[in-house]
């Protein structure tokens, strides 16, 4: 079974955690505004239904409940039937108005946001960094992160 380490505990799981919660806004509050019958209409996806697929995403999230807190959790389908039911309150808290008006929750705010910096690098190294596509700054961070020992 997977435990996290302290370090990853500190590092990267709040960030994780921070961007399941904005995911799962956007999602619920498009599934809010759906009328009912089209949460348990029959499509042709994995699990038949789009009420049966948010099951299987509320069911996947205790298993990774269990094996960041390092217990087993004892599911035996991929599926199970004991999801909360969407009720109306679920429904009602689903978007973020103020009065009449709905206003988008938007990507949740770092703990430590990075710095803008200057930082002069052989144009070789910066090469060989934007070659390996989207998200090469974030790769130099984490390598620098690793040689400080943080």
């Amino acid at each position: 079974m997977w435990e996290a380490s302290k370090a990853e505990a500190s590092g990267g799981l709040p960030m994780l955690a921070r961007y399941k919660v904005w995911a799962n806004d956007l999602l619920y509050a498009a599934v809010a505004r759906l009328p009912a019958h089209e949460l348990i209409a029959p499509r042709p996806i994995v699990f038949g239904s789009m009420l049966r697929t948010l099951n299987h995403v509320y069911a996947m999230d205790r298993v990774w409940q269990a094996h960041l807190e390092g217990r087993p959790h004892g599911l035996t389908t991929r599926n199970p039937d004991d999801a909360p039911p969407l009720t109306e309150e679920w429904f009602e808290s689903a978007d973020l108005y103020h009065g009449d008006k709905l206003i988008r929750r938007g990507r949740p705010k770092k703990v430590a946001p990075k710095e803008p910096v200057n930082i002069r690098l052989d144009p070789n190294v910066l090469a060989h960094f934007r070659a390996t596509g989207r998200g090469w700054q974030s790769r130099i961070n984490a390598i620098l992160r690793k040689a400080a020992g943080l």
